[in-house]
């Protein structure tokens, strides 16, 4: 097998696309619209499915929001914890309202085997959340896990958001109003690094520089999604390389199979044309075959556009890479 194939170093467990919000950067279009959590029983199957991997890895849990279902949290970390896998946490900070009550679940989770914390502080969460839940997250987690057991990301945007308020919600338009349209784009996409992915190239895309299609020629996404850093286990079987909500590598419950799979050089057809000539290539087969024009203003990047086509083509046709279908529907 090519090494690091299919290999990330940190996978996520995705427990529900279901959260408060539906932050316009959000890379898997999750927000108060789902519904379902994964059970118990998968859980333990996709921890299971892990073990075909033979290097070393951590796992986050994660969401949506993971918070929202403590009960399931705790029972997936046991589950991973009894597999000696090492574990964190993922949170926007949503349910710390309160000091006691967030020391108390960061306690439980802790119990359960989560050996540390991540908490999401941005001006994206910080539409929906109030800074003071991130810093009443980050002064509990600092006393449960200890200073080496917490991640802030990112640091820089607690100052960020802390110049407009700290107690109440700040919508993006105050970054353009008081910084201008092209330094808040800056403050967005170059500062945070936003992925043209998911939600982010529609809601904030007017803060971008866009290219025409032809800029992307030649880019594929072989790396993205054969040689990933980081990539997903969700609720329903998905199992999502790199960043790229919405569409799947295979099914983590067929693993092994997988793994067989991508090392002799067969992939599934959407995934084939993307790694072999990126989403330019799939363009050509979105043009000549289902009607897919062009977005006049062009896109921010490769993934923009690649969203922007899987979008229409699962419109047409009931492509399998192209999963979970509710992510077209929330973007």
């Amino acid at each position: 097998m090519c090494v690091g194939m299919l290999a990330p170093r940190d996978l996520g467990l995705i427990l529900s696309y279901r959260c408060q919000c539906a932050c316009k950067h959000c890379l898997y279009a999750c927000g108060p619209g789902w519904k379902e959590w994964m059970t118990l029983e998968v859980a333990r199957e996709a921890v299971q499915a892990m073990k075909h991997w033979q290097h070393r890895f951590q796992v986050h849990l994660t969401g949506g929001e993971p918070f929202l279902n403590l009960e399931l949290l705790c029972q997936a970390a046991r589950i991973l914890a009894e597999a000696a896998i090492p574990q964190y946490v993922e949170t926007n900070a949503g349910w710390c309202t309160d000091a006691g009550k967030t020391r108390e679940w960061l306690e439980e989770v802790r119990r359960a085997g989560v050996g540390a914390i991540l908490i999401s502080c941005s001006p994206f969460q910080a539409e929906h959340i109030p800074l003071r839940r991130a810093l009443v997250a980050i002064e509990q987690a600092l006393q449960v896990f200890g200073p080496n057991g917490v991640i802030v990301y990112q640091t820089h945007c607690i100052r960020q958001v802390a110049q407009f308020s700290v107690d109440e919600v700040v919508p993006l338009e105050a970054y353009v109003e008081r910084y201008g349209k092209d330094a808040a784009g800056r403050i967005f996409w170059d500062e945070y690094s936003l992925i043209g992915a998911g939600r982010s190239s529609y809601a904030l895309g007017h803060l971008s520089r866009k290219y025409p299609a032809e800029h992307f020629r030649g880019e594929t996404c072989a790396h993205e999604l054969l040689h990933p850093h980081h990539s997903h286990f969700d609720l329903y079987g998905n199992h999502i390389s790199w960043f790229c909500g919405g569409l799947r590598v295979g099914d983590w419950r067929r693993l092994a199979q997988t793994l067989n799979d991508f090392a002799g050089g067969n992939f599934p057809p959407l995934i084939q044309v993307l790694v072999t000539q990126g989403p330019w290539g799939l363009l050509a087969v979105a043009q000549k075959e289902y009607h897919y024009r062009r977005r006049p203003e062009g896109y921010t990047s490769k993934c923009h556009l690649c969203t922007d086509l899987r979008r229409h083509l699962v419109q047409l046709e009931d492509f399998p890479e192209l999963q979970p279908r509710q992510f077209y529907e929330m973007l």
